[in-house]
């Protein structure tokens, strides 16, 4: 019954997870998980590069720039290691606290939501009460589209077939460092092997740990995005929706 339709074709850089995994080595060995539950997809961060990355770890509350000028004020160098960072509420558009720890230069960032941010963090999680299990996973892109918006590769024209595109490290809408979001029960043991001053009040949350800033865990973060360019189809009704 649609008298008029138009799908318009557009071939964007479209990542999909690929292989992608998050070990401690030091104090100790362990594995993250990496997904809600046994039958869910590999989380991963949509946008964020590819890498292999062995790092001590440095806590940063939400990745705000102030949040990394206390450490830098205390002496906790972020520079080559790997920033773990809280989903933060307010609100704060995750592929910005990407940005804000590339641009002090860190090597890779585990992002994870702490309970405490859900409201009744000492309630019971779903589905006996509202909220999230310590399991879950925050996914999304982390694209710094506030700098280039729509395809990361051709910034200011449009992704028609056979359009010129940019190489990946060309594209300032790109991260050039790993991301990967992690469970609160993952973010957990990590921030129970740091050492270092203890975290400010506002960066703590529910989670039973300390919170230090560290350094105190190595961690290997490894990624490996399956990138490519995929076609996508907008399906554009032309008639007139008020008959």
């Amino acid at each position: 019954g649609i008298d008029s339709v138009e799908i318009v074709r557009h071939d964007v850089l479209l990542p999909y997870p690929g292989d992608i995994s998050v070990d401690m080595t030091a104090p100790h060995r362990w594995h993250a998980t990496l997904r809600d539950s046994e039958e869910d997809a590999v989380a991963f961060h949509a946008y964020g590069a590819s890498g292999d990355v062995t790092a001590p770890v440095v806590f940063a509350g939400g990745g705000t720039p102030a949040d990394f000028d206390w450490l830098a004020e205390r002496g906790v160098d972020v520079r080559g290691r790997i920033v773990l960072l809280r989903y933060s509420v307010p609100y704060s558009y995750r592929g910005y606290k990407v940005f804000s720890a590339q641009q002090r230069g860190a090597a890779a960032v585990l992002m994870y939501s702490d309970p405490i941010d859900e409201g009744d963090a000492g309630g019971a999680p779903y589905p006996a009460g509202p909220r999230g299990p310590e399991t879950r996973v925050q996914r999304g892109a982390v694209g710094f589209d506030f700098l280039a918006p729509g395809d990361p590769l051709t910034p200011g024209w449009a992704s028609t077939p056979g359009a010129r595109r940019l190489p990946r490290d060309a594209a300032e809408a790109l991260p050039s460092i790993p991301s990967v979001p992690i469970s609160a029960r993952d973010a957990r043991e990590i921030l129970r092997a740091l050492e270092g001053p203890p975290a400010p009040r506002p960066w703590r949350g529910a989670l039973a740990t300390s919170y230090r800033v560290g350094p105190g865990a190595t961690v290997r973060v490894r990624v490996a995005n399956n990138e490519a360019v995929r076609p996508i189809d907008r399906v554009i009704h032309l008639g007139d929706f008020c008959k």
